[in-house]
């Protein structure tokens, strides 16, 4: 796959998990600090625009360089221009809590029972 393909390829996929409502903004309460997280079907990945935790980011555009950006952080840039994520606010405890999962698990069920509910 060329370069423009696997670009391309990027875009599209970026462009679905936005429409899928993929991610999310944690705010934590009482403050301006805020971290972007990617539900993923299997693996959730703290992002924001310069950054993935994701296994794409870290080997291709951090270890070697072939890429720019991951399909997760051009979804995040074009779901912060559409306004499509979905916003959170949490006390510290619920924070850290997610976080811990994410990097501990994978992927943080307690995010997702929270999101259920705001769905709901």
């Amino acid at each position: 796959m060329s370069s423009n393909q696997t670009n391309r390829h990027l875009l599209l996929k970026a462009r679905r998990v936005v429409k899928e409502g993929r991610f999310v903004s944690l705010s934590l309460k009482g403050t301006l600090f805020t971290i972007f997280i990617y539900i993923g079907r299997n693996n959730d990945y703290t992002l924001d625009l310069n950054y993935c935790s994701c296994p794409f980011y870290l080997f291709n555009v951090l270890l070697r360089n072939k890429y720019d950006f991951c399909y997760h952080t051009l979804g995040l840039k074009y779901a912060l221009e559409k306004d499509q994520l979905t916003k959170i606010e949490l006390y510290a405890g619920d924070f850290k809590e997610i976080l811990t999962e994410i990097y501990t698990c994978g992927k943080s069920l307690k995010l997702r029972r929270i999101l259920s509910n705001v769905e709901s």
